[in-house]
């Protein structure tokens, strides 16, 4: 673990007390881009058994209500453009939504987005630290270590982030440390 992704850890566990639920921004974008995928395909209507539906943002296994971000362990793989895809969809989708249930408001802004805009934009935003909702509020979350100024890619992420109409915060972390290392014998 590094200290930028410590960082991340105490931030998020602190707006979760303040009664946020948050979610980092890579693995947000990456199933919003999921959802897109599905966008076309109706919420009823699942299929009994299980199959691993091949996205271009990754694999989704879906069994009637439940479903994982990874291959399923049997059942088929399906791509697409095969006719089973379409049984498995619907399963996908309301999955998808029920996962996503909290972040409604920001997730049809990025299934928008990836629609319309494509790549580029998910490439910027999955690099957002942390995305938080509670009630009406979104925030877009920056976490920084000490005093270290923004990068260009971050201040390029914030500009978008804020023509999109989210609120942007950075989140400073000071973390004092101590170490000490002793070994016992030659070194």
């Amino acid at each position: 673990m590094y200290l930028g992704q410590l960082g991340e850890d105490i931030v998020a566990e602190s707006l979760k007390r303040a009664g946020y639920r948050v979610m980092r921004g890579r693995e947000l974008v990456r199933l919003a881009h999921m959802l897109s995928e599905l966008y076309e395909y109706p919420t009823s209507g699942c299929v009994d058994g299980e199959a691993t539906l091949d996205l271009s943002s990754g694999y989704i296994c879906v069994g009637g209500d439940k479903c994982v971000f990874e291959p399923c362990r049997k059942g088929p793989v399906v791509k697409r453009h095969e006719l089973l895809f379409a049984k498995y969809a619907p399963c996908a989708k309301r999955c998808l939504m029920s996962v996503l249930k909290d972040f409604n408001t920001l997730v049809d802004m990025l299934v928008g987005i990836f629609r319309d805009k494509g790549a580029d934009y998910m490439t910027d935003l999955q690099y957002v630290d942390l995305f938080a909702v509670k009630g009406d509020s979104m925030l877009a979350v920056e976490v920084k270590s000490g005093q270290s100024p923004l990068s260009a890619a971050q201040e390029r992420r914030l500009a978008l982030i804020e023509k999109l109409g989210i609120r942007h915060v950075t989140a400073r972390m000071y973390l004092p440390c101590n170490v000490l290392v002793e070994f016992s014998g030659d070194v």
